[in-house]
């Protein structure tokens, strides 16, 4: 086994994703164009690739980002690798160590995209790494089958969601798809009247201009708004990747709170997905099960409302890699408590 970091060649970027989406659960957190976001905000990201008499056997595409409890590297939804292969894992983590003392980090933080199990957690902990302080990208999410017929899909849905549903049809709002990126804006805007009413911290306007630039060139990414009055009420950010559609980012307006825009526009995603033959259709994260006071407890009762599963991937871990990472586990560990997560 050897490992070999990538360059940006258009060679290496079609191997990459034929190897992620070959996965069993594929996640655009660790495709190519998440990567190339990630540049585009200023970060650096390293490509390592693992090889086995020249086959690919494995990624992980690692991020190194800046922040004042000290530099760090995020893995998120990888590394993808067969976590029973233990010598490739350890490989990962020999490379990990390496480049941290290179990068001067302070800890690498990993969300792989396998369920949570105590065995997992149980090697994670014997190969160094700690359960980390805060999330790392939903690791709690909600998901939707779409192989049923359409109608039995709305027929499995809370009563008082199918009723939000056809009252916005009656009150005439309208959802349309769009992949023009001056969409970004829109969702800057309406994310920040959404701050208002649920006060959390924003993501920027570079954020979602950085990341539409990356994703709608390669159709992975489409925005649906709502409109009621010729106006736009609701807008959201969804991802196209591997067998998924995503509901990623999104924000609605303060005006007209009693007209059920976001209800239509997910209904109208759930619609589009199944017509684009995709298998699931991904809400995004909600609160960890029998949380209470939960930041996301308002937005969980939302999701589920249209049905699903629950998937509990596996908590973030970090591997500490300087004297520092006790402080910023404090630090992280303060974090939650305050954000309510």
């Amino acid at each position: 086994m050897q490992i070999q970091f990538l360059e940006p060649t258009k060679e290496n970027k079609k191997c990459w994703e034929e190897f992620n989406l070959s996965t069993y659960d594929p996640s655009f957190l660790q495709s190519w164009y998440w990567g190339n976001f990630h540049e585009a905000l200023g970060n650096k990201v390293v490509r390592i690739a693992f090889l086995e008499k020249g086959k690919l056997r494995g990624i992980a595409q690692v991020i190194r980002e800046k922040a004042k409890s000290g530099s760090h590297f995020l893995c998120p939804a990888g590394p993808v690798i067969d976590f029973k292969n233990t010598s490739l894992f350890l490989m990962f983590v020999d490379t990990i160590k390496k480049l941290s003392k290179k990068e001067k980090v302070v800890y690498l933080r990993i969300r792989p995209q396998i369920l949570d199990d105590p065995k997992q957690r149980k090697f994670l902990k014997k190969n160094g790494f700690v359960s980390a302080p805060l999330h790392l990208h939903a690791e709690t999410t909600w998901k939707l089958d779409l192989s049923p017929p359409i109608d039995e899909i709305l027929k499995n849905m809370r009563k008082t969601t199918r009723y939000l549903i056809r009252r916005a049809e009656k009150d005439g709002v309208c959802v349309k798809q769009s992949t023009n990126p001056k969409e970004a804006a829109t969702l800057y805007r309406l994310q920040m009247e959404t701050v208002q009413r649920h006060k959390f911290a924003p993501f920027s306007k570079e954020f979602f201009d950085k990341l539409s630039q990356a994703f709608l060139p390669t159709k992975n990414l489409i925005f649906l708004k709502a409109c009621f009055k010729n106006k736009t009420q609701a807008i959201a950010m969804f991802m196209l990747y591997g067998k998924e559609v995503t509901y990623h980012y999104s924000g609605s307006s303060n005006k007209y709170p009693k007209i059920s825009s976001s209800y239509a526009m997910l209904w109208e995603a759930i619609k589009m997905a199944k017509q684009k033959g995709f298998k699931l259709f991904n809400f995004w994260g909600i609160a960890p099960e029998g949380t209470k006071n939960h930041r996301f407890s308002g937005v969980t009762t939302f999701k589920t409302g249209f049905g699903g599963f629950r998937v509990n991937y596996i908590h973030a871990h970090d591997l500490p890699t300087s004297p520092f990472y006790l402080p910023t586990y404090i630090f992280g560990l303060i974090r939650k408590k305050l954000r309510r997560l």
